[in-house]
């Protein structure tokens, strides 16, 4: 849900509430599926083993959080070393 227009509209509302200032929420990326995040940072060489998706907050990704499934279901769930553990 957190990915959805309506959620970075009440988050923006809720931020310009709270700190009585005027917040924009930029999200080039909201669009994007998770399969174009992966391409376009493969594209800019950009780190994707040290990038972190996983809900379930182990070190291990547990493939079964919403993030785990956008991962396996892009078909690049091998650009991600944390589906494993080292040396399994």
């Amino acid at each position: 849900p957190d990915q959805t227009e309506e959620f970075i509209v009440n988050s923006n509302f809720a931020l310009n509430s709270a700190f009585g200032d005027s917040f924009t929420i930029i999200t080039p990326l909201l669009t994007f599926s998770k399969r174009d995040v992966i391409k376009l940072a493969k594209k800019y060489l950009l780190p994707i083993k040290e990038t972190y998706s996983c809900h379930s907050g182990e070190d291990v990704y547990c493939g079964k959080c919403i993030a785990c499934k956008e991962i396996i279901d892009s078909g690049e769930k091998d650009s991600f070393p944390q589906f494993t553990k080292e040396g399994d």
